[in-house]
């Protein structure tokens, strides 16, 4: 079974403390939307280096974590989500 995991961003340096603990399970079996809402850092350049997919999405404005977490959803294409 395949799980999506959603998570919805502003401040990216704090949420690698996420990726470093998905990099830690033993089985891969997922993927990870990130939904960039409106950071000012970029997401891209520090999600290219994990074991999984990451997918990563830019919202044009910025529309808060329900927002953002709903674009999650929209983006998913497996059957479980998750989102943080």
């Amino acid at each position: 079974m395949l799980v999506l995991l959603s998570l919805p961003i502003i401040a990216t340096r704090k949420c690698l403390n996420y990726f470093e603990s998905l990099k830690a399970q033993t089985v891969y079996n997922f993927e990870v939307i990130i939904v960039d809402d409106c950071s000012p850092q970029t997401v891209v350049i520090w999600s290219q280096n994990y074991p999984f997919e990451v997918k990563v999405f830019r919202n044009e404005i910025n529309q808060g974590a329900a927002g953002s977490r709903n674009v999650g959803a929209q983006l998913a294409s497996q059957e479980w989500l998750f989102s943080f």
